[in-house]
């Protein structure tokens, strides 16, 4: 079975294709928008493991992609067409503070 990778960007802007049960998985940060990510669906998967194909990739268990979803709805609830940058502002903020970020006034 080939590993299939992707830039965490692409993952943050376009979770569609992904499965609701896929988690995300990362090396350690700092994470950046070119940084590589592997999704895996967590039915597949020892619950206090992570997949071998992540292991092989130095990547840890990060986030479910319902969640990430969640970050990607609520930036785009707040600012219309959000840049790479937004997306990954949005991502670091929820990671970091455990909440949404808010980019009003």
């Amino acid at each position: 079975m080939s590993i299939k990778t992707y830039r965490l960007i692409d993952v943050l802007k376009g979770t569609e294709g992904l499965g609701e049960d896929d988690a995300l998985y990362l090396p350690p940060g700092p994470w950046e928008k070119e940084t590589t990510s592997l999704t895996w669906d967590v039915d597949d998967v020892d619950p206090d493991a992570d997949p071998e194909a992540a292991k092989q990739l130095g990547m840890k268990y990060v986030i479910m992609i319902q969640d990430l979803d969640d970050i990607a709805k609520n930036l785009e609830s707040q600012i219309e067409n959000p840049s790479d940058d937004d997306y990954i502002s949005a991502f670091i903020f929820y990671m970091e503070n455990d909440a949404f970020i808010y980019n009003g006034s």
